[in-house]
């Protein structure tokens, strides 16, 4: 999907080092990536932590779903 989207130069710089692209468009994109992965490995801590999880899922299905990371 094409968008426009208003960044600071400074924060440009800090995605494109963070993410190793420099070109801007594709280090925006891969942030973005980054960002949603990250928030889903911590909605399941939060969940396996508060107890509101079942623990049915084994490592093969999590790691399919590229949400465990056993390293």
């Amino acid at each position: 999907m094409r968008m426009t989207v208003e960044v600071s130069r400074k924060t440009l710089a800090g995605v494109q080092s963070a993410t190793g692209i420099r070109k801007n468009s594709p280090a925006i994109a891969k942030a973005l990536e980054e960002y949603l992965a990250e928030s889903q490995k911590k909605e399941i801590i939060r969940k396996v932590m508060s107890g509101k999880t079942n623990y049915s899922t084994d490592n093969k299905v999590l790691e399919a779903a590229g949400v465990y990371d056993p390293h």
